[in-house]
């Protein structure tokens, strides 16, 4: 097993980095559960980034 790591480290990293940046990276869902908390958000007086997903 040793002998395994030793000779594909290069790629295992580039692996395991990939994994890293997917997880930390990735979207997650809003908590918002109605369009009024939406609002209330977006004209609460803070800068507020809005993403937009179609899966058409």
């Amino acid at each position: 097993m040793a002998q395994f790591i030793k000779q594909n480290l290069a790629p295992l990293i580039v692996i395991l980095v990939l994994i890293l940046a997917y997880f930390l990276l990735r979207n997650r869902p809003s908590s918002l559960s109605s369009i009024e908390e939406f609002n209330a958000l977006v004209n609460g007086g803070k800068p507020v980034v809005v993403e937009f997903f179609s899966n058409t």
